[in-house]
């Protein structure tokens, strides 16, 4: 006689049901409602982002820049201090 354990495990695994093959249509719609939830994500949530990036000129001096998609001001700064003191003023509230 089998122990309990197994035909329990054999019944749970007899009720997994193989994965259907997706019509064309049903995969087109899938993809094309991943392709809008995407590019929702990307306006709703990103929109209002701010974007922060480092560069050097030729002397090696260090310039920091941003640009504020929910505003459209961008803001070029010599030193990291001052892109902190900017970035800080922008999430209090205090343009």
């Amino acid at each position: 006689m089998k122990p309990l354990i197994d035909k329990l495990e054999y019944q749970r695994l007899e009720l997994i049901i193989p994965a259907k093959a997706n019509h064309p249509v049903e995969q087109l719609i899938s993809r094309l409602l991943k392709f809008v939830g995407l590019f929702l994500k990307q306006r709703l949530w990103q929109s209002q982002e701010v974007q922060v990036w480092c560069t050097y000129d030729r002397q090696g001096n260090q310039w920091w820049s941003a640009y504020d998609r929910a505003s459209g001001h961008s803001v070029n700064l010599l030193s990291e201090d001052e892109m902190r003191r900017w970035l800080e003023q922008r999430y209090s509230g205090s343009h």
